[in-house]
């Protein structure tokens, strides 16, 4: 089991150490996004589109 911040609780003054390791290969999850949509109104208004398309992807 790993930690990923290495923290220590204070018992009677004195640092109470972990059994764990914290994990030195954690790195920051990255995500690449974009959207575009488009709101459309026809017939003097009788007809209403909305559309929306998104991609997502985590590196």
């Amino acid at each position: 089991m790993f930690l990923t911040i290495p923290t220590y609780r204070m018992n009677s003054n004195l640092p109470n150490t972990r059994a764990r390791m914290p994990n030195t290969d954690l790195v920051p999850e990255r995500t690449k996004s974009w959207e575009a949509g488009a709101n459309l109104m026809l017939f003097k208004s009788k007809l209403k589109l909305d559309a929306t398309v998104y991609s997502s992807s985590n590196l």
